[in-house]
C-alpha cells in the first residue's frame, strides 16, 4: 500500500511502479519454492530483469492510497527542482489475514492469480 498523505504531481517526486513486473518477479521467485529468495541478492536481480518495464507515477490526492501487488518493482525519485512542496507518503505492510499467505492451487485472492497467470 502506498498512502499519499499530501498531494503528489508528477513534480513531487511520485514514486515510481513498474507496470507488469509483478509477473516477472512470480517467474523469478518460482525456482525457490516456499523457501523464498534472500531479499538483497534477489532486490538486485528483480530490478535486473524488469528494467524493460514501462515505469508509471504514483501520483493522487491527498487521502488516496495505491494498493499495489506485493511482486511490484518500485523506487523513489529524487524531489524535482520544480517541485512546489514536499510530498509525504507512507508504505505500511498489508499482512494476511490468514496462514498461508500463498494457497497457488486454490487460493483466489487477486495476489494469488495475478501469480498463477504470471507461472502459466
Amino acid at each position: 500500500m502506498l498512502f499519499l498523505y499530501t498531494d503528489v504531481g508528477p513534480d513531487d517526486a511520485p514514486t515510481l511502479l513498474r507496470s507488469g513486473s509483478h509477473h516477472e518477479v512470480a517467474r523469478l521467485l518460482a525456482p525457490h519454492g516456499s523457501a523464498g529468495a534472500d531479499w538483497l541478492p534477489f532486490c538486485g536481480e528483480a530490478v535486473r530483469a524488469t528494467a524493460r518495464c514501462r515505469e508509471v507515477a504514483a501520483t493522487g490526492r491527498a487521502g488516496d492510497v495505491h494498493l499495489v501487488h506485493p511482486f511490484v518493482v518500485h523506487r523513489a525519485q529524487a524531489m524535482s527542482p520544480a517541485a512546489r512542496r514536499p510530498r509525504v507518503i507512507a508504505q505500511p505492510p498489508l499482512e494476511p489475514a490468514r496462514e498461508p499467505a500463498f494457497d497457488l492451487m486454490a487460493g483466489t485472492a487477486p495476489v494469488e492469480r495475478v501469480v498463477r497467470e504470471a507461472l502459466g
